[in-house]
């Protein structure tokens, strides 16, 4: 994609969600009587928006605790002295003491706005992926489910290998688990589909 093509996604984009309404996009029934449920985002469901909660989450606290250190201790501590958060819920620094109350302001800001930066890509993303799939056709689909679920499942079984970090219940890898496990189920199943579908 040019970079023409970007800025018209960009637009798009945008244009989609300042015309969303969330209330009109799901809670209807199907004729199967299924309920759908209602979409978070012009091009997120509500699985998709939930994993891409939990598992953004992962990566914006740790942007977000060296974002706090940075400007609350200096880019010297963070950078030189190696000053980290090492308890996230007490704001416990490495040294011992704990997170200044700028970094504690910096911290708290920081997270919702990489927070919302990160699902709003997200989104985007998956606006991009979309015109992919409807121009390269079913196989590019297909390829997507595969290498995003198999992505998802490698960072859930990552974290699980993390013995210093309580992740038994944790829904972070949890959602990445089911989510990849999902993905990669609906990849398979649409090759077989595609291997084996009767000839009519």
């Amino acid at each position: 994609m040019n970079v023409r093509t970007n800025s018209g996604l960009f637009r798009t984009w945008c244009a989609d969600f300042k015309n969303f309404e969330p209330k009109s996009a799901g809670h209807a029934y199907t004729p199967s009587l299924r309920l759908v449920m209602p979409r978070p985002l012009p091009h997120l469901g509500a699985g998709a928006f939930l994993v891409t909660a939990f598992v953004s989450a992962f990566f914006v606290a740790d942007l977000a605790d060296a974002l706090a250190v940075i400007v609350g201790h200096s880019w010297h501590a963070y950078f030189h002295e190696g000053l980290r958060i090492v308890n996230w819920k007490h704001n416990v620094l490495s040294n011992g003491e704990y997170l200044s109350p700028t970094g504690h302001l910096v911290k708290g800001i920081a997270s919702l706005s990489l927070w919302a930066a990160a699902i709003g890509a997200t989104d985007f993303c998956s606006l991009v992926i979309q015109r992919i799939i409807g121009r390269h056709g079913r196989w590019t689909e297909t390829a997507f489910r595969l290498v995003g679920g198999t992505a998802l499942l490698a960072f859930g079984a990552n974290i699980y290998r993390q013995a210093n970090y309580p992740w038994a219940l944790h829904p972070i890898p949890i959602s990445a688990l089911v989510g990849g496990a999902i993905l990669v189920w609906r990849g398979l199943a649409s090759i077989w589909q595609h291997q084996f579908k009767p000839e009519n």
